[in-house]
């Protein structure tokens, strides 16, 4: 059973986090934004981090996924139904028995693994990585995630 997608992308500016989460309905989750390392230009200066808040409901989380370019180093948002209490996740055990709906972690630019208990948003992202020719995807089983560490460093 796939539970997860392990993706590389360009090492490169872009907006690939709303390429990787175009057509979904992000609206219905809050995301808890544990790591933010991610450069944007504003103003002709150099900026860190696309959100305000370590909380973001699903329009604001679109909205600064949404900019035109952006530069991810590091990376790491959970989402939660927007009816239900943050819970904290270190490993793939901790999501498999919580609320938490989606894990997005990045790390090294390039590096993406996306985590989701929702196999048509799943088959979602996994079309929409074929549709901006990331370098590489391949999906990750529920046996494979045993024992993984789900945070990003």
């Amino acid at each position: 059973m796939t539970i997860g997608l392990n993706i590389k992308i360009k090492n490169e500016y872009g907006n690939y986090l709303a390429k990787l989460f175009a057509s979904i309905d992000l609206s219905i989750y809050m995301w808890k934004i544990i790591t933010d390392d991610i450069l944007r230009e504003e103003n002709g200066e150099l900026k860190q981090g696309l959100f305000e808040t370590d909380l973001s409901n699903g329009n604001s989380f679109k909205n600064a996924i949404s900019r035109e370019s952006y530069y991810l180093i590091f990376a790491d948002f959970k989402a939660y139904f927007c009816d239900v209490e943050y819970e904290p996740i270190q490993t793939f055990e901790d999501f498999m028995e919580s609320n938490c709906q989606i894990v997005f972690m990045c790390w090294d630019s390039s590096f993406v693994e996306i985590y989701c208990k929702d196999k048509k948003i799943l088959e979602k992202i996994y079309h929409n990585c074929k549709g901006f020719d990331c370098e590489s995807i391949s999906d990750i089983s529920a046996e494979q995630a045993r024992g993984k560490t789900l945070i990003a460093f």
